[in-house]
């Protein structure tokens, strides 16, 4: 072949591979919690934009301490307040907050890691997008 075909022929099949790409821009997610030295046994993670408006917002299940959202689930890059909640299925924290009127439980996370929480990551293109989070 001539090297102008060959040319040709190789920016319409790299023009082809460029069109299968993900063109959400999401990705995933994934890391480590652990709390008082002992990863989590359950609980769950969320990530809402920190600030200004972002497209994505994402959540997942924290199980041995580990979680994971999926790039199909996952955030598209942006800074991201991450808040994380442990209840202690065990125990009762007392005030009533569903309609069944029962009791919640307690949570093991302090507000600082989710009711109040400034904690913030960036969520990058590309590369490991991977958060561990220790509290004490």
């Amino acid at each position: 072949m001539r090297t102008p075909v060959r040319l040709t022929l190789l920016l319409t099949l790299a023009g082809f591979a460029g069109g299968c790409a993900d063109k959400s821009g999401r990705q995933a997610i994934s890391g480590q919690v652990i709390l008082n030295g002992v990863p989590v046994d359950r609980g769950s993670i969320e990530f809402d934009a920190a600030e200004g408006e972002l497209p994505t917002r994402a959540g997942a299940v924290i199980l041995d301490g580990r979680y994971l959202v999926a790039r199909e689930q996952g955030l598209v890059p942006g800074t991201y307040r991450v808040r994380i909640s442990a209840p202690d299925v065990g125990t009762s924290g007392g005030a009533p907050a569903d309609p069944t009127n029962r009791p919640m439980p307690r949570e093991r996370v302090p507000e600082r890691y989710n009711r109040k929480s400034e904690i913030t990551v960036e969520v990058k293109a590309g590369g490991a997008n991977t958060f561990d989070f220790t509290i004490d």
